[in-house]
């Protein structure tokens, strides 16, 4: 689904032009100026290339079309190779 865009207002010069909220009211735009992964090395030890051909090209689009919980498939990722990282931790990341 699209995300909502919503204006904010404000007086101060280094304010965002925009507050965007996906459906559920999450925050969409931490990671204003690089992809969300671009520290996950340095943060967890995990090499964004692993975690790009081994998850996420195996299986987002099951889990992006509702065919594949993401929960198994993560932990099965996570598991074979990053065992010392707990899905809750990936996922709070």
């Amino acid at each position: 689904m699209a995300p909502c865009v919503r204006t904010v207002v404000s007086s101060m010069p280094s304010a965002p032009d925009y507050l965007i909220l996906d459906v559920d009211g999450v925050l969409i735009g931490g990671f204003p100026h690089a992809r969300w992964d671009a520290n996950i090395e340095s943060d967890l030890g995990i090499r964004p290339k692993v975690l790009q051909r081994k998850f996420f090209q195996k299986h987002w689009q099951g889990i992006m079309r509702g065919h594949e919980p993401i929960e198994p498939a993560l932990t099965e990722f996570l598991n074979t190779y990053y065992p010392e990282i707990s899905l809750k931790t990936f996922l709070a990341y």
